[in-house]
Parts: structure tokens; C-alpha cells; sequence
């Protein structure tokens, strides 16, 4: 058993899996996160994994703009 597939069996929601693969891709696009996920057995709701998506898209956007703004 993969690494990735032990890691999803031990989360206990959809969610958390989301934010796993958000971090193994390092990336917040949704249609990748699905496919990834669905890939290794695991059936997110679209709806769920974008809201997830964009939440730490936001995160991430926050932390870049200060970050911009201490080095400014």
C-alpha cells in the first residue's frame, strides 16, 4: 500500500483529505484535487473540495501579501 493511501485511510473526513492533497500537490485547483483523490480511492464532493480549495487559496494569497509587505 502507497504511503498517500495509508495517509487517506487514517483521516476521518472528506475534508481533511482535501487538505492533504491540497498539500501533496501543492496546489488549490479543484479539478486536480478530485482527480488525485479519486485516483487513489477516495470520493469527494466537488462542491466541499472547492470551498477547501479556495479557503486556502485565500490563506496562501494572505501570506504572500505579508510577506510582500515586510520586505517593503
Amino acid at each position: 500500500m502507497s504511503v498517500h493511501l495509508e495517509r487517506l485511510a487514517a483521516l476521518k473526513t472528506k475534508a481533511a483529505a482535501v487538505r492533504y492533497a491540497i498539500e501533496v500537490l501543492d496546489s488549490t485547483h479543484t479539478p486536480m484535487l478530485i482527480d488525485w483523490l479519486a485516483g487513489h480511492g477516495c470520493k469527494v464532493n466537488r462542491g466541499q473540495a472547492h470551498k477547501i480549495a479556495e479557503a486556502e487559496a485565500e490563506r496562501r494569497r494572505t501570506q504572500r501579501l505579508a510577506v510582500l509587505k515586510s520586505i517593503s
